[in-house]
């Protein structure tokens, strides 16, 4: 009776399979795909997960605009504030003013170079040919006269027949006698009546130089040529002398000229 009673109730081992395989075969049909269509199932827990997602992007985004809204918003800057700021910016500009002048006034102080200009050897005017006419006399025992000369629109000098006295005719300006001039002439015209020493002396810078003599009488004017080529580069003064002793003596003289380049007619 015993043995019947047991075989009736059921093991433990049975009950324990009975209860496992039934898992082994929800897993086994839950792991294996039926076709290339998802099962309801998988459909159903991907939308899951999905909608998961959606609800927490949606918590973080609240949260954000929540955490944005709740920021204090900044206030405006006080007006010291403002001040303050507009002082310093003011401040800044004045320096940069003052830098600027004093750099302008160092600029224009400063002297400016002028500009060297290498200028080329220029050739000298050539001299003048113009015949230098003598007009300004030192006179001793000589007068100045505008009658009965040989050129009536002319002056000559006339020596006095004075006694007891010499009398002298000397150019009070010295004419410089140019290296340059082809043919330097002493050219005056005279009339004589002498009867005493006379001459004509031509003083250099460099000292006494040449005398001519006019003791002879020429009762007409004539024309005395004298060449003074022997004192280019030097300045010359001429003196007319004559001794008036006692004796009638008469010398008349008429544009005494320095010729550069003089040609005899």
């Amino acid at each position: 009776m015993k043995t019947h009673q047991n075989l009736n109730k059921p093991s433990t081992l049975q009950a324990l399979l009975t209860l496992v395989i039934p898992l082994l075969l929800l897993a086994v049909a839950c792991d294996l795909p039926f076709g290339s269509t998802p099962s309801l199932q998988e459909t159903q827990a991907a939308l899951g997960v999905q909608s998961t997602f959606d609800a927490e992007r949606a918590a973080t985004l609240n949260a954000q605009q929540t955490a944005i809204a709740a920021q204090p918003t900044q206030a405006p800057p006080a007006d010291s504030t403002v001040q303050a700021q507009q002082a310093t910016l003011s401040a800044q500009q004045t320096t940069i003013a003052q830098q600027s002048t004093q750099m302008a006034q160092q600029t224009a102080e400063e002297p400016t170079p002028e500009p060297t200009l290498e200028s080329s050897p220029t050739a000298e005017p050539a001299a003048s040919l113009e015949p230098i006419l003598i007009t300004e006399w030192k006179m001793s025992a000589w007068v100045t006269i505008n009658s009965g000369c040989k050129f009536p629109d002319m002056v000559c000098w006339k020596m006095m027949d004075a006694k007891n006295e010499d009398a002298y005719l000397t150019s009070k300006e010295g004419v410089y006698i140019d290296p340059t001039w082809p043919n330097p002439y002493l050219v005056f015209w005279n009339m004589r009546d002498l009867r005493n020493n006379a001459d004509l002396s031509i003083l250099s810078s460099t000292g006494l130089g040449g005398m001519v003599n006019y003791s002879s009488s020429s009762v007409n004017w004539k024309q005395e040529t004298i060449n003074i080529s022997q004192y280019k580069g030097q300045t010359i003064t001429l003196q007319f002398y004559a001794s008036v002793w006692y004796y009638y003596n008469e010398w008349l003289i008429q544009e005494v000229q320095i010729v550069p380049d003089f040609t005899s007619r």
